[in-house]
């Protein structure tokens, strides 16, 4: 069984803050664990309730398109 303290079970990362012009900064640990790199491009979608939103990145999202058989040209 594994132990649920392991770091790769870790999935809170940590509070965020709104900034006057509407930005936030990811923590650099899940940016670390996510292979997020400056200038890399995240979708940002909104859950059909608009009570909760999701970062997904980019070739992620192409590949989850595709799948759908929504192929991008």
């Amino acid at each position: 069984m594994k132990d649920e303290t392991n770091e790769e079970m870790k999935t809170f990362y940590g509070v965020v803050n709104v900034s006057h012009n509407g930005q936030v900064v990811i923590p650099a640990r899940l940016r670390k664990d996510l292979n997020i790199i400056h200038g890399e491009q995240l979708v940002v979608v909104r859950r059909i309730d608009g009570e909760d939103m999701v970062l997904v990145k980019m070739g992620k999202m192409e590949r989850i398109l595709v799948e759908c058989g929504f192929g991008l040209k």
